[in-house]
């Protein structure tokens, strides 16, 4: 056997699919002008590639860029987990090497990577999360950012970050900002002294059919355009843009009615006249066996993929910074959005795109590019990840800048958690922000881990934290029974047996960051413990590190009219802002007694429908002792409903009179016996 049959990677003979892999590859748009693309990183470092979807860019860049990297890893980050891990397998097996050796792989819940790993696929938090650690990025010696029009904000903040990088490291930091559909112009502007090669043409032709009029219902407009297809086109897969989960569901159960015969009735159309049309569903949060079989939208090429039936719409959470809140909303994508999914058709063959909208309505109402996440999130977490790699978030090199409003407001959270402080030259982060960025969760999960000792139930909170982060704040722990085989015990009680897996990957990570907190004399500060299921302390510890964690988010009962009717929804006032809400109906409904209760989320899930969420009812009592250090610091002269009842239980825990904390500030009281806190 000759030298040429080794792969030097791994010393060990290439597979049979590794040449056809390959000869494949040598035939990508983008592998025509893999020499240009590295002419031009010699000439510049910073270098904008726009190209289209399917010519290939994700896969042969990176392993181009490594060939003209001697020192240091080349860092491909994705937007999202499911776009790394099928980005990490497609690069893996064109070098024929299994993922974690040199080509490896880091998110949140999963780091697959080795001494011998030169490729690094990340999602762009967990590089943000690398960046806190290590400020000057500096065991890679390339950054490639993909799919850069997305405008997610954890991209954005990556940008950001290496653009001031890249004058700092001149010599050793080359970066590729990849996307099909940017906006060159404004990127050249944002990256002054930046390149850019564009790379002409599409693998194959792609028409694009709009509707002929407006519709009322999209669900069924989608449902008979995949029919239409699938009689008329020519056959290959098709893909469906919707804009949730919901919708997926709804369609994949109508076009299961017209295929699949019942009990009672034959199929409306015969596979066997018309052929089999299978239906695979895919989101986030669907299990990992059914995702490994679903067909994915990512800038990976989809073989076989012909038609794209796309929605035009997308859901995303939109912050309100005036009520604190955050709003779900259902709007058109971006023109750019629409381009890069009709990409997803005629990469392999040619293809065919349908618009959910006419065409007038496509130019009129959509917008040409993406409005940036940074300009509609809260910007909490990121002005502490700001402060943290020593940026200031008022003047940092934003991409698209947030409003002003926004940072103020994240500020305004963030300074009486502690985790930042004024200082003569501005802000600073405070050693306890800096515990708080370590930890890959948000700043209210953190101080629930940070702050559990002082209850002893280390290992209740960090359970409590991997659950709510791996189910998005609870909301994926339950699934429907299912045909398909899972574990018996996750049958048996309905559980997501992929939340499941991820939270308890989540806690070992917890676990391992939280383990190395160490005091100035190297003495650990967080030690594993627990508080034993039978002992009676147990409930009020854990709900006091809940109270504790969330002080900023508390609210009490609004007392009922005397002419309410008995079906009127009861309405709570948030503590912080005076917001009057009712809890929603989709997880704890506290009961008639608890007057007090304690809230992961204010939300808009349909519009004008704010809602509390992730709600957990806690006596007053309870909630004052956590955190005595905000509630008595408050200015309680008022005499609203809210004010009264804190103003009677602070009086009560400090034995100061009602006129002394409306006027003064009272000590800090005592925790309560854990059998009064129980009553």
């Amino acid at each position: 056997m000759s030298s040429s049959d080794i792969n030097p990677h791994n010393k060990k003979p290439y597979s049979v699919n590794y040449k056809i892999l390959r000869e494949r590859a040598k035939k990508l748009l983008v592998s025509i002008d893999i020499p240009r693309i590295l002419r031009a990183l010699e000439e510049y470092n910073i270098l904008i590639l726009v190209s289209e979807t399917g010519s290939g860019k994700t896969s042969q860049v990176p392993r181009a860029v490594l060939s003209v990297t001697p020192v240091g890893k080349v860092a491909v980050t994705q937007t999202t987990r499911i776009a790394a891990d099928l980005v990490v397998k497609r690069i893996a097996a064109l070098e024929d090497v299994d993922v974690g050796d040199l080509v490896g792989i880091r998110r949140k819940d999963s780091v697959k990577v080795g001494k011998a790993t030169r490729i690094e696929v990340v999602t762009d938090g967990t590089f943000v999360q690398t960046a806190k650690s290590d400020r000057s990025l500096s065991k890679y010696g390339a950054i490639i950012v993909d799919e850069a029009h997305t405008h997610t904000i954890q991209t954005d903040m990556v940008l950001g970050h290496v653009k001031e990088l890249s004058l700092e490291r001149p010599k050793n930091l080359k970066v590729i900002i990849m996307s099909a559909t940017i906006d060159v112009d404004q990127f050249l502007d944002f990256f002054p002294g930046a390149g850019a090669i564009k790379v002409q043409g599409r693998p194959f032709e792609v028409g694009v059919k709009y509707l002929p009029q407006l519709i009322l219902d999209i669900t069924d407009s989608i449902v008979m355009t995949v029919m239409h297809a699938h009689l008329t086109e020519p056959s290959g897969n098709t893909l469906v843009f919707v804009s949730g989960v919901k919708q997926i569901r709804a369609i994949i159960e109508q076009i299961n009615r017209y295929m699949l015969a019942r009990e009672d009735r034959s199929p409306v159309f015969s596979p066997d006249y018309v052929g089999r049309l299978d239906c695979y569903p895919l989101f986030s949060q669907l299990p990992q066996p059914q995702q490994d079989f679903a067909i994915e939208a990512t800038s990976i090429t989809i073989t076989g993929v012909t038609i794209v039936i796309d929605s035009c719409k997308v859901k995303s959470n939109v912050w309100q910074p005036e009520a604190e809140s955050w709003a779900l909303t259902e709007r058109s994508v971006s023109q750019a959005v629409a381009t890069q999914r009709t990409g997803r058709a005629g990469r392999t063959p040619k293809g065919v795109a349908y618009r959910m909208c006419t065409q007038t309505g496509f130019h009129a109402q959509l917008s040409a590019h993406t409005v940036p996440q940074m300009q509609t999130g809260d910007m909490v977490q990121e002005v502490l990840d700001i402060l943290k790699i020593d940026r200031n978030p008022l003047t940092f090199s934003y991409p698209a800048k947030p409003a002003t409003e926004t940072v103020v407001k994240a500020l305004g959270i963030l300074v009486p958690v502690q985790a930042v402080e004024k200082c003569p030259t501005g802000l600073q982060i405070t050693p306890r922000g800096l515990d708080i960025v370590r930890l890959p969760v948000d700043i209210y999960s953190a101080i629930m881990l940070l702050d559990s000792p002082m209850f002893n139930c280390q290992d209740q909170a960090v359970s409590l934290v991997a659950m709510i982060e791996a189910s998005e704040k609870g909301s994926n722990v339950f699934v429907k029974p299912s045909a398909k085989d899972v574990a018996a015990f996750c049958e048996e009680h309905m559980l997501n047996a992929h939340v499941l897996k991820v939270a308890d990957n989540l806690r070992l990570t917890l676990l391992s960051h939280l383990t190395q907190l160490e005091d100035a004399q190297g003495r650990k500060r967080w030690v594993a413990a627990y508080v034993p299921l039978d002992n009676r302390s147990f409930y009020t510890s854990v709900l006091r590190i809940i109270a504790r964690a969330n002080f900023l988010r508390v609210a009490k009962r609004v007392p009922r009219k005397a002419d309410a009717k008995p079906k009127d929804p009861v309405k709570w006032e948030m503590v912080r802002n005076g917001e009057v809400t009712p809890v929603s109906d989709k997880g704890c409904i506290p009961a008639v007694g608890s007057d007090w209760i304690v809230f992961g989320e204010y939300s808009d899930p349909a519009p004008l429908l704010r809602q509390l969420r992730m709600v957990t009812p806690i006596p007053l009592e309870l909630i004052v002792t956590a955190a005595p250090f905000h509630w008595c610091q408050l200015n309680l002269a008022g005499t609203d409903h809210v004010q009264d009842g804190l103003v009677d239980a602070i009086s009560r825990l400090t034995q100061c009179s009602e006129a002394y904390v409306r006027s003064a500030t009272p000590p800090n009281p005592s925790m309560p016996s854990d059998t009064s806190a129980a009553e």
